[in-house]
């Protein structure tokens, strides 16, 4: 009877040994702790959208809460003595110029005016204003 178990171990032994070169049977592994990190990420300020316009379109385009309108044609508002042109040493800048007759002589009166086009917040200002004036 002993030598019957001491066999039927001896088996058992072989066969366990056997299963673990094998890779059948694995030996109890450390059990390690699982931590969980969270991390927040700061809030990223979006970015200013930039206003667009068709590209065929210069920017100043357009009716202005002052009541100036840019027409595609160069000229603004209604009574054809004013016109603009784009400043071509500096972006997003206009010259407005008015010509008018003189009231005092038989002259003329011709203005200028550069007003800058603001793409962040759709805005145009004359040169050296903080004002800025806004679509309507």
């Amino acid at each position: 009877m002993k030598r019957r178990i001491m066999r039927y171990l001896l088996i058992i032994l072989v066969l366990v040994a056997v299963l673990l070169t094998a890779g059948c049977v694995s030996k109890p592994q450390e059990t390690g702790v699982i931590t969980r990190i969270t991390t927040t990420l700061p809030a990223s300020t979006p970015a200013p959208t930039i206003i667009q316009t068709p590209s065929y379109q210069d920017p100043i385009v357009g009716s202005w809460q002052n009541g100036l309108i840019f027409y595609a044609n160069g000229t603004v508002g209604s009574d054809g003595t004013s016109s603009w042109k784009v400043n071509k040493d500096e972006k997003n800048s206009y010259f407005i110029t008015s010509d008018k007759p003189s009231e005092l002589d038989k002259g003329r009166d011709i203005t200028s005016t550069e007003w800058v086009y603001n793409p962040v917040s759709d805005s145009i200002h004359k040169r050296g204003s903080l004002i800025s004036v806004y679509r309507r």
